[in-house]
């Protein structure tokens, strides 16, 4: 819960700053940590072949905000 507020702090700031775009920085966190860890926890819970070396979860990491950064960057300026 502290990382996730943490984590909604600083999305928080960043559209203050304008460089995202999203109106619940909860919500916001709660995607971003699902997105880097949600589908790997699940994968080991079930036994199944997930990401299991730091090389593996960094490369996750990095695609995943990534992508969360895409997802929510603000409208281009005209």
């Amino acid at each position: 819960a502290r990382r996730r507020e943490r984590v909604a702090g600083w999305l928080q700031r960043a559209v203050g700053r304008g460089v995202l775009r999203q109106d619940e920085p909860q919500w916001a966190a709660g995607l971003l940590r699902g997105m880097i860890v949600g589908l790997d926890f699940d994968r080991q819970r079930c036994l199944v072949p997930h990401r299991d070396t730091r090389e593996a979860q960094s490369a996750w990491a990095d695609f995943a905000v990534d992508g969360f950064l895409r997802a929510f960057a603000p409208p281009p300026r005209s």
